[in-house]
């Protein structure tokens, strides 16, 4: 790989080839890193019994193949809008609605798919590790950044114990390194609140991969946890950066009230907080411009307290809503998606 896009940190912002992004954008604008959840962009299911559930509509087949390469296609749109920066988990996303989310599939709790880039022992798997490379050349080609989810609740079981989830780890901190990709920032793990099997994935010791990842010199590094929940006093001090979800927060002034939170901890020393998932849009309906069409918006509540924002919109499996349920269209192909978009490319827009 002979990298075009190094992404750096100055204090609370993001530099893109020396560049603060968004460099002719209002003040507050300027280094911040929209993004968009793209968690299953890498996706395969290892499940014969599950994976028939994601076939496409017009072929009848699934193809982890295809679905990368539409990622792929579609992310220059999102560049020309404002997003700087996707969301990829190497155990991919929850693949249908839970019950808070509107579904009523009981599988959306037992997640019965084999969604993992690792064997049980910690090494990658040649396709998982195929497929995220072509996401990091086509981000890197276009001057993006890739978010790297590294586990995912409910499939951290298909490692097999501590020692596993530590070489999983390194294992990805070597790739990377052999690739000399430089656009990469790592979240360790999804969620890390919401129940791993491995506690070293859980609130209380993540800070330690966290940490594991720097004294490594790695890219760099944070985790999240769930919705409206502020991470702890440890893995803010550990992190490079914040990571934040907005998913249930129904009030822009709750957005403001997370970050501020976040500056006053006794361990945050002005790191970049970035919101990487915030569902939104997904509480909204055309009305309101799907939660963009009244300010505050989330967006512009984060931006004006000084974080970056990330839109995840979750779909129902059917090749058109959402961003998250395969079978996905990455194209702008919904209302509430365009909605989005459009009020990410007016945040971002220089002014004259």
């Amino acid at each position: 790989m002979n990298p075009r896009t190094a992404v750096s940190i100055d204090g609370d912002r993001f530099r893109i080839n020396g560049s603060l992004t968004y460099d002719d954008a209002p003040a507050d604008v300027r280094g911040r890193l929209y993004n968009v959840r793209a968690a299953n962009g890498a996706f395969d299911d290892e499940n014969p019994d599950t994976v028939e559930r994601w076939v496409y509509p017009d072929t009848g087949t699934w193809d982890p193949d295809r679905n990368v390469a539409e990622l792929c296609a579609a992310v220059p749109t999102w560049y020309e809008h404002g997003v700087r920066a996707i969301g990829v988990n190497l155990q991919g996303g929850r693949p249908v609605l839970n019950r808070h989310e509107g579904g009523t599939d009981p599988a959306a709790t037992r997640q019965p798919w084999i969604v993992s880039a690792y064997t049980p022992t910690g090494e990658l798997q040649s396709a998982w590790r195929n497929r995220v490379e072509r996401l990091l050349h086509r981000t890197d080609e276009i001057g993006m950044v890739l978010i790297l989810g590294m586990f995912y609740q409910g499939q951290d079981g298909h490692l097999a114990d501590e020692d596993a989830v530590v070489s999983g780890v390194d294992a990805v901190l070597a790739w990377l390194d052999d690739l000399g990709a430089t656009n990469v920032i790592l979240e360790v793990n999804n969620e890390c609140d919401t129940g791993y099997d491995h506690d070293i994935l859980g609130p209380d010791r993540v800070h330690e991969l966290i940490r594991r990842v720097r004294k490594a010199d790695g890219p760099p590094v944070g985790t999240s946890f769930r919705g409206g929940a502020m991470p702890t006093d440890a893995v803010v001090d550990a992190s490079d950066v914040i990571f934040l979800h907005g998913n249930g927060v129904d009030d822009p002034h709750r957005i403001r009230d997370m970050v501020e939170t976040v500056h006053t901890g006794s361990t945050y020393r002005g790191q970049p907080i970035v919101f990487n998932e915030d569902d939104v849009a997904m509480l909204h309906d055309e009305s309101d411009g799907y939660g963009f069409g009244i300010e505050p918006t989330h967006v512009t509540a984060a931006t004006a307290a000084g974080a970056s924002w990330g839109y995840y919109d979750k779909g129902t499996n059917d090749y058109e809503s959402g961003f998250q349920s395969p079978p996905i269209n990455w194209e702008l192909s919904t209302p509430r998606k365009r909605a989005f978009f459009t009020h990410l490319a007016a945040v971002t827009a220089p002014r004259r």
